[in-house]
């Protein structure tokens, strides 16, 4: 989960970068192993569906409507399948979103008053197609550590070698770990862009922004 208070500077603008070598299928980042290794969380099934509910209700952002409708849990997704199937379901909702690196977006855009249908939209889907809260809980301290390995040994080369370089040096490790899960500094300094920042979905299969799954969450293969 990207925290809310991660940086957005730092980056090339849209227009002002090569789509050298861009628009192959598959990643370019081959052979990343992490150093230590990830488990996943130990919950109870009710534990996990209280996970998936809660993450739901994040659709209203603010105040959770009290005459929400009973909705059954539906089998859990991965994140990218999830996603889909999630903007399938709003759109058949009469909303035009579509997924953009990982995030919802709607062309066009949707009128203020239709804001309170498009979020019980959103909570209804996220039921039917839930994907794994794992991927939606606060990253852990090993994480971040190989997390920032990530980035460093594999991550940012790539964007380097696609034209899209992520210019901010790097604090080490330790700072960069201790300033996500203290917020000692009030927010992050240091956090290198996802493809929606660097110009579009493209440099997010040729660089992916985060490990694969079995290697940052813990899971199966996908």
């Amino acid at each position: 989960m990207v925290p809310s208070d991660a940086p957005t500077e730092g980056y090339p603008k849209p227009n002002e970068i090569s789509d050298a070598h861009l628009g192959l299928p598959n990643s370019r980042i081959q052979g990343w192993k992490p150093k230590e290794k990830i488990s996943p969380p130990s919950w109870s099934q009710e534990e996990k569906a209280a996970a998936a509910r809660k993450a739901a209700e994040r659709a209203f952002q603010e105040k959770i409507p009290t005459d929400l409708p009973n909705i059954e849990l539906g089998p859990y997704l991965g994140f990218d399948e999830g996603m889909e199937k999630q903007a399938e379901c709003v759109r058949e909702k009469g909303f035009p979103v579509i997924v953009v690196s990982k995030g919802f977006a709607y062309d066009p855009g949707v009128p203020e008053a239709q804001v309170d249908a498009l979020n019980r939209a959103h909570y209804e889907c996220a039921l039917k197609f839930p994907y794994d809260p794992v991927f939606v809980k606060e990253y852990t301290e090993p994480q971040m550590r190989i997390l920032y390995d990530y980035w460093v040994e594999a991550y940012l080369p790539c964007l380097e070698s696609i034209g899209r370089p992520y210019e901010p040096t790097p604090p080490s490790k330790e700072v960069f770990v201790r300033q996500f899960i203290t917020r000692e500094d009030g927010f992050l300094d240091w956090w290198p862009p996802s493809s929606l920042i660097v110009g579009d979905d493209r440099a997010e299969a040729a660089c992916p922004q985060l490990p694969p799954p079995e290697d940052f969450y813990g899971l199966p293969p996908q």
